[in-house]
């Protein structure tokens, strides 16, 4: 089931936002709307990017080095 292999990190990234995103609502159950929306949008964003960066920082850093390499 390499497919599965495949998918996990990005399994495990939406896990940590869910996490994250979750208890970022908790703690700004106070705050006006915006407030909320902002702070939850960006903690989502900052656990899925931080586990992806955690479990696949060999690939993004070869997908970097690609994007950036000088085109000749």
């Amino acid at each position: 089931m390499d497919i599965l292999k495949e998918i996990k990190p990005a399994a495990q990234a939406a896990l940590g936002m869910l996490l994250a995103a979750s208890a970022a609502l908790f703690l700004t159950r106070n705050a006006s709307v915006l407030v909320q929306l902002i702070l939850i949008v960006a903690a989502g964003a900052a656990a899925y990017l931080g586990v992806i960066w955690l479990t696949e920082r060999k690939s993004l850093l070869r997908l970097a080095e690609v994007v950036l390499s000088p085109k000749h």
